[in-house]
């Protein structure tokens, strides 16, 4: 890119502006995008200089542009170099008037509310102005139905079944016990759910999961550790115990839909295909976790939260409808560590003996020594205790030979990964195709290719290297704010680097 180019994208990156997300150099028709938001078809060119020369080429090119929907800005480059604080401005501006306008444009996929509720949730959510959207089951007839709301403790939950509720929905509510060692005090979930259920006035009921949540997430957790693996227990849980186990419950209750408070959206095609798309509120989202719902899982589920704006939002519903977790303290990352520290969880009991090893460089060099290499992840770049005329950062962990390896971070970045247990919402229609993903929760979609490659496993190349690729982590691929589908990381594939 060139500096004015690099200038612009520092302030359009990571959703800066306006909470919208640009991509750069994205092919359309015949042409390459320097920037471009397809969420409301904002296109962004710069123009150095030589642009003077070519004004019925670029006239050509914004026509084409503007006959397929977009709006184009055009900034010369000093604009961009010696007053970057106004472009940033008028693209603000022009975001806002663009957002407007497709408020009041009809959404080409709209969420059908479930049979007999309004456009807007009751008094509190109207407030707020905010739409709820719950799309019915599919063959579903005018009856109302019995929703089963998966409960807590915490403020989501509990505001999704207060609302669904205020619809004039039948909403029961079902608690998981996932643990031998859980306790039954206040603060803890099965008291504090029943608490907000008898506060509703609706059913409560508890269902003991625990040794199945022994055995498929936490025995799986530690042995992806003993592999040299980082896994993401709740892409687990959301699999087999959530949206397996907790739906199955659900429907022996004799509920036809399970309530959740992820922040995510789900949507309908005319035709009963659903649709998993993200939520409004892009800070909460939590669609990457959800990649291996199915169609037929999908369509007995719903997400009220998922148009919410803000968690202030929610907590402030909570108040206005009286809910005692409404200043409830959100719960830990990962709900079975104490303390959020896995190292002491893993080592308890001996589930993983902490066994020193080598640190070595990727040139071969012996840097040191570990205490396990289970305290270590792909990209670690703290706690590593050597020293070195530069950072170093872990690049890979050898189990088999109890080294942890390490180099600069230039060694981090990989032109691709590999990826099994592979799972779609929307299946592909060939066995290689364009399309984005994220590697982790946090990161940022990027652009990549999928290749198919049977047994459920994908090879994915992405357009530009990108860091810390780490096994036991999840791909999750999306098209715009759609989730399509994702997979289990097994390894960085570094051929095209």
């Amino acid at each position: 890119m060139t500096d004015a180019e690099q200038a612009i994208w520092q302030v359009l990156r990571n959703r800066q502006i306006s909470g919208m997300k640009f991509r750069r150099q994205h092919p359309f028709q015949d042409y390459i995008l320097d920037f471009v938001c397809l969420e409301i078809l904002l296109a962004i060119e710069i123009d150095g200089g030589q642009h003077a020369e070519h004004k019925k080429y670029d006239g050509k090119r914004s026509e084409a542009l503007r006959c397929s929907g977009f709006h184009v800005l055009r900034f010369w480059n000093n604009e961009v170099l010696q007053e970057i604080d106004a472009v940033k401005e008028k693209i603000w501006m022009t975001i806002q008037e663009l957002k407007s306008k497709k408020q009041q444009r009809p959404h080409p996929h709209p969420n059908p509310p479930l049979e007999g509720e309004g456009i807007h949730f009751a008094c509190t959510a109207e407030k707020c102005n905010i739409a709820h959207p719950n799309p019915p089951l599919e063959g579903e007839g005018a009856e109302s139905k019995k929703i089963a709301v998966a409960m807590s403790g915490g403020v989501d939950s509990s505001v999704t079944a207060a609302l669904l509720q205020q619809q004039g929905h039948e909403v029961i509510g079902i608690t998981m016990r996932l643990f031998l060692s859980d306790k039954t005090g206040p603060g803890t979930p099965v008291h504090d759910a029943a608490q907000v259920a008898a506060q509703l006035g609706i059913e409560h009921h508890v269902v003991d999961f625990s040794p199945q949540f022994g055995e498929l997430i936490i025995d799986d957790f530690i042995q992806e550790y003993r592999c040299g693996h980082t896994p993401n227990p709740c892409v687990q849980c959301n699999r087999f115990i959530k949206f397996g186990l907790l739906l199955e419950a659900a429907r022996q209750l004799g509920a036809d839909t399970l309530a959740t408070g992820h922040y995510v959206r789900k949507t309908w095609d005319s035709d009963g295909t659903c649709h998993l798309r993200t939520a409004r509120n892009i800070r909460k989202d939590q669609s990457y976790f959800l990649y291996t719902l199915t169609q037929e899982r999908l369509k007995r589920v719903i997400f009220p939260l998922g148009e919410m704006e803000s968690k202030d939002d929610v907590r402030r519903l909570a108040r206005e409808l009286g809910i005692t977790a409404a200043d409830k303290v959100d719960s830990q990352e990962v709900c079975f560590i104490p303390n959020d520290d896995y190292v002491a969880f893993l080592e308890q009991g001996h589930r993983i003996k902490a066994t020193a090893g080598d640190i070595i460089h990727v040139s071969g060099k012996l840097l040191g020594r570990h205490k396990g290499t289970h305290r270590y992840t792909i990209g670690q770049r703290k706690g590593l205790g050597i020293a070195w005329k530069r950072p170093l950062f872990v690049v890979a962990i050898d189990v088999q030979r109890n080294a942890v390896i390490v180099g600069e971070e230039t060694e981090i970045y990989a032109g691709g990964l590999l990826a099994e247990q592979v799972s779609w919402i929307i299946g592909p229609d060939a066995n290689e195709f364009a399309t984005t993903c994220k590697i982790r929760y946090r990161h940022q979609p990027v652009s990549c290719r999928v290749e198919l490659l049977g047994e459920n496993r994908c090879r994915v190349t992405f357009d530009e290297p990108q860091k810390s690729v780490t096994p036991g982590q999840s791909v999750v691929f999306y098209q715009d704010d759609e989730v399509l589908g994702g997979g289990r990381i097994t390894g960085a594939d570094k051929t095209d680097n």
